[in-house]
């Protein structure tokens, strides 16, 4: 099951990539980015940006993008 407390804005998205909101509204358009429409506004969860960021990976000197924990993961931090 999805959780969608947390949900972003593309505002908020755009400052966590370092990039302007048109790249993101670009980016949903594309069908790059998956987002969900709250009556006007657009939101992002975190764990899409994340997914991007993965699809997205180069390979080299980057690091790579942390994995979220799971539930299970919880007592080993």
């Amino acid at each position: 099951m999805v959780e969608y407390e947390g949900l972003i804005s593309q505002r908020e998205a755009a400052r966590r990539l370092g990039v302007g909101r048109w790249t993101i509204r670009k980016l949903i358009r594309d069908g790059e980015l998956r987002a969900f429409r709250v009556r006007t506004a657009i939101r992002i969860l975190p764990l899409d940006l994340r997914n991007y960021l993965r699809r997205h990976y180069v390979q080299g000197n980057a690091a790579p993008v942390p994995r979220a924990p799971s539930h299970g993961d919880a007592g080993n931090e």
